[in-house]
């Protein structure tokens, strides 16, 4: 990545702030739409922008909230390296010795499933998105809690309803597929290791440590920050309204691109051996290794969505959603966007390009 100046700085405030309109007018629906982006360079400074689908804009970075998306499976690898670093994990050990019943792909009842091929996305689960979309009994819309327990959906995944989420010819450890149930079951894990609601535990385990004030998991936590603080607004995920899904570990972070540069900033240092007081540099190096394969939680450059080979990145894509967030040896940046856009990984190719010109 490209070294800025100061006065660069100020130049990529402005060029973030015209690409973000720019993706406001390319969605595909009518508003009200918003943009936001973070950029942290180390040694230098940050910049939060936001825009919108209409002119005069007034909202601010810090206290807009959006929906992220897959950027939520993140968090759950950081709580899963916190639950190693007290001894509660084993990373190749058995998920099921951290469940209340065995769990295994039906078709390969020998094969035990690890910690490590659910945060690789090797796991044999092959869900799609389906459990995500409006029309789907694990998604609920209208600003109501999803009525289903993690227990709930955890046991219905080894149940014979669930068998076309199981890969018939690959065992587990063998091939990537990228898997949401995967991450419910990470997240149901720490739940029980915890003895609190995943929420609950990432809420105080993260958010608070990292003053991530406006974060959460669930959309009656994000609707008691905006009423405590009056001046929040919760963007509505494009054309739809507010939902929540029973995935909610690997798909509902609630959050402002202030509070994720916070987040993505914090690994980017504590990576180069920074203290931290919520992760370890050893697990954030096993997270995201120099080599940026076998990622835990991220995007590698052998990760099927994977499109820039110097950082590790991840993607958010749910119906009025998009998000994306990428950490490099001294840096960050993250772009979330209550919209659907047809091209918008050429917009975050673009939004590459304001850091390093020789972005492809």
């Amino acid at each position: 990545m490209a070294n800025h100046s100061v006065m660069t700085m100020k130049q990529c405030a402005s060029d973030l702030q015209g690409l973000c309109s720019k993706v406001c007018r390319s969605a595909q629906h009518s508003g009200p739409l918003y943009c936001a982006a973070s950029l942290y360079v180390q040694g230098q400074d940050h910049v939060d922008v936001i825009a919108s689908s209409f002119d005069g804009c007034h909202r601010s970075p810090g206290n807009t909230i959006f929906s992220s998306a897959s950027i939520s499976k993140i968090i759950v690898g950081v709580a899963i390296m916190q639950c190693t670093e007290k001894g509660l994990v084993d990373l190749h050990g058995d998920i099921s010795k951290y469940l209340p019943f065995t769990f295994r792909n039906p078709r390969y009842p020998n094969d035990p499933i690890s910690v490590y091929m659910l945060l690789t996305h090797t796991s044999s689960l092959v869900d799609s998105e389906s459990a995500l979309m409006k029309g789907s009994r694990f998604r609920v819309d209208g600003g109501v809690p999803n009525p289903w327990s993690l227990l709930d959906y955890t046991k219905l995944l080894i149940s014979e309803e669930s068998s076309n989420k199981w890969s018939k010819l690959n065992p587990p450890g063998k091939v990537k597929n990228y898997s949401n149930a995967g991450f419910t079951v990470l997240g149901f894990a720490v739940e029980l290791l915890r003895g609190k609601p995943f929420h609950q535990t990432v809420k105080e385990r993260i958010f608070q440590p990292l003053g991530m004030i406006h974060s959460s998991f669930t959309l009656e936590e994000a609707k008691r920050l905006a009423k405590k603080e009056g001046d929040i607004m919760i963007c509505r995920p494009g054309n739809y309204d507010y939902y929540e899904v029973a995935e909610y570990p690997a798909a509902q972070l609630r959050s402002t691109c202030v509070d994720l540069r916070r987040f993505l900033s914090h690994l980017c240092l504590t990576r180069q051996g920074e203290k931290s007081e919520i992760i370890s540099t050893a697990s954030v190096l096993e997270m995201m290794p120099n080599e940026k394969t076998n990622c835990l939680a991220w995007w590698g450059v052998d990760f099927p969505y994977h499109s820039q080979s110097s950082c590790w990145e991840h993607g958010g894509f749910m119906q009025g959603i998009r998000s994306y967030a990428f950490v490099w040896e001294s840096g960050c940046m993250c772009i979330l966007f209550n919209g659907e856009i047809a091209c918008f990984e050429e917009y975050v190719t673009e939004f590459m390009k304001i850091l390093n010109p020789n972005t492809t």
